[in-house]
């Protein structure tokens, strides 16, 4: 994790100073090390025993096609907010790829590079990361649907707002709601 992080890291810091196909060349190593020790992990590493099946909806209960695993349910508003979840994520992902090349291709009116721009509304977006994490530990007693539908709302807002007023601000606002939403 952490460790091989730190490690790699300089390594392709490196190689990007040498070329920028050095770091793809990197990458697809690292890719195929990677991938050689991910077959070569022993089998009880894949093994299910000892696990119980999760269930969003039904009754708890032993499940009629396997009857030796025992099934958990999950509260319905919790299984709500999990696939509602996804919206935050999907616009998080999207604003990444989208904000890259659309602040390379048509950077708002300011004496900003694109780079800078590009910066600016991914540390934003770390920063709402950041943010909401305390945020949900302070807010744990309030509904996780009533949550989740908010900041979906906030999200859908704060586009229409970026979009309208194309801008740093506006841009910095939707990184930061995005990454908060998350």
């Amino acid at each position: 994790g952490i460790i091989g992080a730190s490690i790699s890291a300089p390594l392709a810091a490196l190689a990007s100073m040498i070329g920028p196909e050095w770091s793809l060349r990197y990458a697809f190593a690292l890719f195929v090390v990677a991938t050689v020790c991910a077959v070569r992990l022993p089998a009880q590493v894949d093994s299910t025993e000892g696990e119980g099946t999760l269930v969003l909806l039904g009754e708890s209960g032993a499940s009629a096609r396997r009857p030796e695993r025992e099934r958990t349910r999950i509260p319905a508003p919790v299984a709500f907010a999990l696939r509602a979840n996804c919206g935050p994520r999907w616009l998080s992902g999207f604003l990444l790829l989208f904000m890259a090349f659309l602040l390379r291709e048509s950077p708002p009116d300011t004496s900003l590079n694109s780079k800078v721009l590009i910066g600016i509304v991914i540390g934003a977006a770390g920063l709402g990361n950041a943010l909401g994490v305390v945020a949900a530990s302070l807010f744990r007693r309030i509904n996780p649907a009533l949550t989740v539908v908010l900041t979906l709302l906030a999200d859908a807002v704060v586009a229409l707002v970026a979009t309208l007023f194309y801008g740093v601000v506006a841009l910095a606002l939707l990184g930061l709601t995005a990454g908060l939403a998350q």
